[in-house]
This record gives structure tokens, sequence and C-alpha cells, in this order.
């Protein structure tokens, strides 16, 4: 189970777990540089129209047969923002950007607990604000496109934001009320643990390397 919290309510000691683990990110083993990174997100967690999310997960230490200590890390991040390097969200909505897991909770069903809070928080603003909201996705990274986003519903689109020269493109949306992931996100596993998988880089594989499929002609929302 993840708990999430926006950056801007951070305590003084989780916010130096976060910029701790920030700062060792790099291009080649999580496809963003940890100082670009930091100041991307301290950007959108001071805009109040963004939401910077930081996932925690509990840890289990025994300290004797009778008493078991819990304790939290930081896990990942994600965020849902309204300009993105320059790239508009659509109008009502946001983009879903700066999703990023620790490299030794990778492969645990970190990602994927992660997308689908998001999804989560976005059909609570949908009841909220009782109105579609529209939320994108951009990737480049094909591995991500088809492990982490398509099994909650993230299908290719015909849209692009004209602006964008960035080659395999491709944008995203989710249609609220169709949801067709397959099952629930397998249960976290605490590194280390005999059941635990080897993690994988998300440069496993060439950002182009999409199968071959039909897109769709039509936008969804949530």
């Amino acid at each position: 189970m993840l708990r999430k919290k926006e950056a801007r309510e951070l305590l003084e000691g989780e916010q130096e777990e976060l910029w701790s683990w920030i700062a060792t990110l790099t291009e080649k083993e999580d496809n963003e540089d940890g100082k670009m990174f930091r100041a991307w997100l301290e950007l959108h967690s001071k805009d109040p129209a963004d939401s910077v999310y930081v996932f925690f997960t509990s840890l289990k230490s025994g300290a004797s047969d009778s008493t078991t200590q819990q304790e939290e890390t930081i896990v990942g991040v994600a965020s849902l923002v309204k300009d993105d390097y320059g790239r508009i969200a659509p109008e009502g909505g946001w983009i879903l950007g700066g999703v990023n897991v620790r490299r030794e909770w990778r492969g645990k069903g970190v990602g994927s607990a992660i997308v689908k809070a998001i999804i989560e928080e976005v059909k609570l603003r949908v009841l909220r604000e009782k109105r579609d909201i529209p939320i994108k996705l951009i990737s480049v990274n094909g591995a991500l496109i088809n492990k982490l986003y398509a099994p909650h519903g993230w299908i290719p689109t015909t849209d692009v934001w004209p602006e964008e020269d960035i080659p395999c493109l491709q944008v995203f949306s989710y249609k609220q009320g169709e949801q067709t992931g397959t099952d629930s996100p397998p249960p976290l596993l605490v590194p280390g643990s005999l059941s635990s998988t080897p993690s994988s880089s998300s440069n496993s594989s060439s950002p182009c390397s999409l199968p071959p499929r039909p897109l769709p002609r039509k936008l969804f929302s949530y």
C-alpha cells in the first residue's frame, strides 16, 4: 500500500530524503538528470495549479516477537502539471509527468501502484468538480508504454502537440469508466527479499520499440 503526499506538505526530514534520492538520478539509469529534475519538481510544487506527489511505503522491522515497528521510505514521485517544458495541458486538465521510481524499488509493482494512485486522484477530482477532466501523458520510452501505462488503459492517440519534434512522441489519454487494466498491481516487495525480482533500467529497450497497432481516432478524458 502506497501513501501519497504533496511535495509542498513534506516535513523537513521527508524533504531531505526526497532531495537526497533525486540527487542520485542520472540520464543513463533514470532518464532524468538529478539537478534538472529537482528544479522541475520545486517549480511545480510551488505552483498552486500543479500537484507534485511523493509516494511512501512502509518498511516493517520486528523489534521482538510481540512488537513490530513501521518505518516509511520514499519509493517514487509523479506529478499533474499544467505546463511541462512548454507542453501545455489540454483545457481543464493536466499533464501526467515526472514519474520516477527509486532504482531499488523497480520491478516490484511500485510504478503500477503510482499510476493507479494518480488515476484514483483524478477520479476524485472529477467527482469533486463534477466535470470531465482530460489527462495527457507523453512518453518516448516504448518499454514503459507497454509495461507501465498500457495495463491501466492508456492508449496511443493521433493527438500531438504541434510544437513537438521529439522522435517517437506518443500522447496518451485515459477514458473514465472504461478502465480495462487486467488485475490489481502486484504486492510491493521489500528490496532484498527472497521474492523480489531484479530491477531493470528504463533504458532496456529502444524508445521506438513499439509493436505495430492501429491508433484510435478518438481522444478520451476522465
